[in-house]
């Protein structure tokens, strides 16, 4: 189970989760980053579910997209979700799809 809080506010948001991971049967796997900025959106997002994009780890997978995003300089958050959820789709195995992903995204 993820917990993610998000508060928009005047003064920014907050995006937070919790660390944990779980792996099939519910078993504790570790700790990890689950939640991650994407500054040039002033945005936010957590992962829930599968940590890893085509066997490499959401912490280095997720971090390499928003980088490479950023380079957009006409991006909007829109965008940036569906061309996040066409990558998700492209580059995650079947297994990593079947152990299920929530991605929640706020800015």
């Amino acid at each position: 189970m993820t917990l993610i809080l998000t508060h928009l506010s005047l003064h920014g948001i907050i995006h937070a989760s919790d660390s944990n991971l779980t792996s099939s049967g519910n078993v504790a796997a570790g700790q990890a980053q689950k939640t991650f900025p994407i500054p040039h959106l002033q945005a936010g997002l957590t992962v829930a579910g599968s940590y890893s994009v085509g066997g490499k780890e959401m912490r280095s997978w997720m971090t390499d997209f928003i980088q490479k995003q950023a380079t957009n300089p006409t991006g909007t958050l829109a965008s940036f979700t569906e061309t996040l959820r066409t990558a998700l789709e492209a580059e995650m195995t079947s297994g990593e799809k079947r152990g299920g992903s929530l991605i929640h995204i706020a800015g």
